[in-house]
């Protein structure tokens, strides 16, 4: 090891204590799905006088730049597979949802990008749409297959904190039909 390794090994560690609090947790408000680092305490020491100090000295720092290193990587493997399975996620999530509620059967006519869909349906039903799926107007339309009550609504990006329903209505009586448009 020469002096660049233990300049690097020390370095690594004063990064690490100044990226974590002194009970090992980031010293940051939010919660950190990552692992934290703990702490690292660098005192000013006397230079080493003859050689196996020197080796010795020289040893310790590597210990303590490898353990942080090893650290960083785990910390970096870690961010990335939550970041890969946060933005599959986000890739899959329907940007736009179909839905239809009541009881019995209806037939649904809706949007798929540029295509127009029909289907018998069993009710509840809901279709999930992605980004390259979106039509350029929404527009859902079910008729209730005997007598009752129906609705239909359109949902923007559900499941997240910014959903909002586009377009709903509702009905009740005999082979009624209910249309969204959004």
């Amino acid at each position: 090891m020469n002096g660049r390794s233990v300049l690097i090994g020390a370095i690594a560690a004063a990064l690490c204590a100044s990226a974590c609090g002194e009970a090992g947790s980031p010293t940051s408000s939010r919660d950190s799905p990552l692992p934290t680092l703990g702490t690292a305490t660098l005192a000013p020491t006397a230079p080493p006088t003859d050689a196996a100090s020197y080796a010795a000295s020289v040893a310790s720092a590597s210990a303590s730049a490898s353990v942080a290193a090893s650290a960083f990587a785990s910390a970096r493997a870690a961010f990335a597979a939550t970041s890969a399975s946060a933005s599959a996620a986000a890739l899959n999530a329907p940007a736009l949802l179909y839905q239809v509620t009541g009881v019995g059967s209806a037939t649904v006519t809706y949007f798929v990008g540029s295509s127009e869909e029909q289907q018998e349906v069993t009710l509840p039903w809901s279709l999930g749409l992605t980004d390259a799926q979106l039509p350029g107007t929404a527009v859902l339309s079910a008729q209730l297959q005997g007598t009752g009550s129906i609705s239909c609504a359109i949902i923007h990006a559900p499941g997240t904190a910014n959903a909002w329903t586009g377009g709903q209505a509702q009905s009740s009586g005999a082979y009624v039909v209910v249309t969204c448009t959004h």
